[in-house]
């Protein structure tokens, strides 16, 4: 899922630098599984956490799949936050050491909250019913361009001289 984001931010970042592209290529797609692992134990760790405060939330489970509730979506989007340090914080390696800020992790913080809906999609989670009744796919594709305007906000000026 990271590749083509991981791509088009290394041409921006490094496209005169043909090593650094690369290097910015690998380190995306080992933040993407980073980000995965994060994601799962934050989404663990807060569902037990609200089985802990508010048994009964978490009581009831649905026998067929069907739309995370609002809480659940909740759930989701603050997992997904969390996880989005896992891609973050390994991209920082790949900018150059005046570049590394905590506006990059933020920003992919909030942008792995943009493509939770896609990424729930294609995991199975819940239907393909989104919020307000969108198909998960078309919020995906909206999300990832979130993701993609949010992250380009704060891609440093220029490359490494």
């Amino acid at each position: 899922m990271g590749f083509v984001p991981g791509i088009s931010q290394g041409f921006v970042l490094w496209r005169t630098r043909p090593l650094r592209l690369v290097s910015w290529l690998a380190l995306t797609q080992l933040g993407v599984v980073t980000t995965y692992v994060f994601t799962v134990a934050a989404l663990l760790g807060l569902a037990g956490l609200v089985a802990l405060v508010a048994p009964s939330a978490m009581s009831s489970a649905p026998s067929a799949p069907e739309a995370p509730s609002f809480a659940g979506w909740l759930l989701f989007i603050s997992a997904f936050f969390i996880g989005g340090v896992g891609l973050g914080g390994l991209q920082l390696a790949g900018f150059p050491r005046r570049d590394r800020r905590a506006g990059w992790v933020f920003a992919t913080m909030v942008g792995s909250v943009a493509v939770a809906p896609i990424a729930i999609a294609v995991t199975g989670f819940g239907s393909c019913q989104g919020p307000l009744g969108l198909p998960n796919q078309l919020v995906g594709v909206i999300g990832g361009s979130l993701y993609g305007l949010v992250t380009a906000i704060t891609l440093p000026p220029q490359s490494e001289p």
